[in-house]
């Protein structure tokens, strides 16, 4: 197991399966069979969404701060045109793909609902 543990680790601080395996101290052949069994998959995945998420909880505590920098940069008279410029587009996609992934989501999630309740009537005979 302490072979699995090592490797693991590896795998997610690595950018390659072959950069694991060297980190790890095993051979290609070793990583890739460890990669080939569920138990190992699972246990990758698991770790690979923890750190994912954690990433993800760091980017929305600090959304707030970042919009206040672009705000910043952009209302500094000091600020060269294109910098100013530069941030105003940056406030703009940003706030725009959040809007179209809010709307996304929930339109998504009225989606799974109707089909939830759709597959419920059935099971219920109805």
């Amino acid at each position: 197991m302490r072979r699995e543990d090592s490797f693991l680790t590896a795998l997610l601080s690595s950018n390659t399966t072959r950069e694991a395996c060297r980190i790890a101290r095993i051979s290609e052949r070793a990583g890739y069979a460890m990669l080939a069994k569920p138990d190992f998959k699972a246990r990758y995945q698991a770790a690979r969404d923890e750190l994912f998420q954690a990433a993800v909880n760091t980017i929305r505590r600090n959304i707030g701060r970042a919009c206040d920098v672009a705000i910043e940069i952009m209302d500094n008279p000091e600020s060269a045109p294109y910098v100013k410029l530069s941030a105003c587009r940056l406030i703009l996609e940003q706030g725009l793909r959040a809007i179209e992934t809010s709307d996304i989501l929930t339109r998504l999630t009225a989606i799974e609902a109707r089909i939830f309740a759709e597959n419920s009537r059935e099971k219920e005979g109805f």
